[in-house]
């Protein structure tokens, strides 16, 4: 649906088709907006105005400590005949979160999981660095960013890039366990710099919204592909994601939040 014509490729300010369609789903899968009687969170940032899409889900033990799950619904934009889809990026993202939430929702969690839907970060971040910037939540109460970005089409084979950064010794030890080489569509990624096949280098701290909230000390994990032949082009479109990959990732996403959600303080 992101990614359709009718969403002429989401660009920041001429994307309310696609802010109209997560909020709805927010409301269907039943999360809750937080501190209003809506989810969307407008900002106006280095000139650029967007807005966020936020619900909550509370967590039934650690109610007032917060997971939160970023995954940007923007992209580059275009017209209703000649546009960029951006099912990879990153619908695909917005897609596995939405998943994400409609587990919870029956599953509730012991920490509370706020999702946020971000605009604004093709052109810089800008949705990840408005909500840190005015939070509904204290900044402080954040424990965990995890960000998910391009979950739909691996580069190579079957590769899915986990990086994390600021995480405590048993936070890590449940990545260990659960990326290892051999681990189905996962690769550790032990640097910052990342080269591609096509010889494009990936700064994954840098590469998505996860940053801002590393540089407000909070730890990060990032999920994410890096670039393919089709990223950042108008066949960027859902014909070509894999939809195997796409559910490989959900569930390795899943069950690393499961276990970190089960760690103690």
């Amino acid at each position: 649906m992101l990614s359709s014509p009718a969403f002429s490729g989401r660009r920041i300010g001429h994307n309310e088709m696609a802010i109209e369609y997560i909020a709805h789903r927010y409301s269907q899968i039943g999360l809750a907006p937080i501190n209003s009687n809506n989810y969307l969170k407008a900002f106006e940032f280095r000139g650029k105005a967007g807005a966020n899409i936020v619900g909550e889900i509370r967590g039934k033990k650690k109610p007032e400590q917060y997971f939160v799950l970023t995954a940007h619904f923007d992209h580059l934009g275009g017209s209703l005949h000649d546009y960029f889809p951006g099912a990879d990026d990153n619908a695909s993202g917005v897609a596995v979160m939405l998943a994400l939430a409609d587990y919870f929702v029956i599953h509730a969690p012991d920490y509370s999981i706020l999702f946020v839907a971000t605009d604004g970060e093709e052109s810089g971040l800008y949705g990840s660095y408005a909500f840190l910037q005015n939070s509904p939540i204290p900044v402080e109460k954040i424990k965990l960013n995890i960000n998910l970005d391009m979950l739909g089409e691996p580069e190579r084979g079957c590769r899915l890039a986990v990086f994390h950064r600021l995480l405590g010794k048993e936070q890590q030890q449940v990545i260990e366990q659960y990326v290892q080489p051999q681990t189905e569509c996962a690769l550790r990624v032990q640097g910052r710099m990342f080269r591609t096949q096509q010889g494009q280098q990936f700064d994954w701290l840098r590469a998505s919204d996860h940053y801002p909230f590393y540089r407000q000390n909070i730890p990060v994990i990032f999920f994410g592909g890096s670039a393919h032949e089709r990223y950042h082009t108008p066949r960027d479109n859902a014909a070509n994601l894999s939809r195997t990959f796409v559910m490989n990732s959900a569930e390795l996403v899943l069950q690393i939040i499961q276990r970190l959600d089960q760690l103690p303080d």
